[in-house]
């Protein structure tokens, strides 16, 4: 029952255990967290790998790691076309033990990558449009070594197939036209740009 004595002044009963508001300063300082985790470890990222946002960006840190790791790298290390980095592994590992679905689901997700790579592939033969973070990450990877093989050729496109050639004229890049000539690298979100200075063009 209700003291009415209780609620006199304040007009709700008495809690000696109703917690205080959060100050405006604490989750100001929670916030700017969270962005800095997502900064170092973006959700897509997390996302594919299985692990929060959080956990990712706290090994980074301890191992002194400030590369962003890319959606292709992450994909690449689930499917274990790339190995695993050291700081990495422990977190995969741990998260296997807590969660023996995880194994049967990451099993799923590498056939799933595997096919994202023909689907791409198969999407620049025939002109189909390339939709979706996983799709994008792919056809960049290829956009990017079919630019490498460009300047190799020092601008002679008659070694590249239609495929590759599709994947230059997604990434907006004109083989004729150097000016044209940059893409972002998957592996490190840096810009490349070709050709170089030295290269005499």
């Amino acid at each position: 029952m209700v003291n009415p004595a209780e609620t006199r002044l304040t007009g709700s009963p008495k809690h000696s255990g109703t917690p205080k508001p959060k100050s405006p300063w604490l989750w100001s300082r929670l916030g700017t967290g969270r962005r800095v985790d997502r900064q170092l470890c973006p959700v897509p990222v997390s996302e594919v790998l299985g692990l929060t946002v959080r956990d990712v960006a706290e090994a980074m840190r301890t191992a002194d790691i400030t590369r962003t790791p890319t959606l292709f790298q992450a994909n690449a290390w689930i499917i274990a076309a790339e190995p695993t980095p050291g700081w990495l592994a422990p977190l995969l590992a741990s998260a296997d033990l807590r969660d023996p679905d995880r194994v049967s689901l990451i099993a799923a997700r590498r056939r799933h990558m595997w096919a994202v790579p023909e689907e791409v592939w198969g999407a620049f033969g025939t002109g189909q449009r390339i939709a979706g973070s996983e799709q994008v990450a792919v056809a960049a990877r290829i956009a990017f070594e079919s630019l490498t093989e460009l300047a190799t050729m020092r601008g002679d496109s008659s070694g590249l197939g239609p495929n590759e050639l599709a994947a230059l004229t997604w990434a907006g890049i004109e083989p004729k036209d150097t000016s044209t000539w940059f893409v972002t690298d998957p592996d490190d979100s840096e810009t490349v740009w070709f050709p170089r200075s030295d290269d005499g063009f």
